[in-house]
């Protein structure tokens, strides 16, 4: 499970989908857009609810919390925002793995 903060608001949701979402929100800042996404995140009572966030542009960061609970999944989410990452960005800029790749530039 990880945290993502967007803004002023923070959820608790799978590891896997705040990946999803944080490679997406930098691809729609690369292609200076935005999009809102709907992710499936767990409440302060540990029930399941979903969350809409606006992402380009601004700031997202995640940190890993395994104390939250069980890994939370949502195959069709992960799918839909990965889909949405390949529209913008060719599959060689994406994080990869352990997400510390990042593209080489030359001069």
């Amino acid at each position: 499970m990880k945290i993502v903060y967007a803004g002023a608001m923070s959820i608790a949701t799978g590891s896997e989908l705040a990946d999803a979402v944080l490679a997406y929100g930098l691809a729609l800042t690369r292609a200076h857009q935005f999009d809102v996404v709907e992710v499936p995140f767990l409440d302060d009572r540990g029930e399941k609810r979903r969350a809409s966030i606006m992402l380009g542009g601004g700031t997202l960061s995640s940190i890993e919390c395994p104390t939250i609970g069980a890994e939370l999944r949502e195959p069709s989410t992960l799918a839909d925002v990965q889909h949405r990452i390949t529209r913008l960005d060719p599959p060689w800029l994406l994080p990869q793995g352990d997400g510390e790749h990042v593209p080489v530039f030359e001069d």
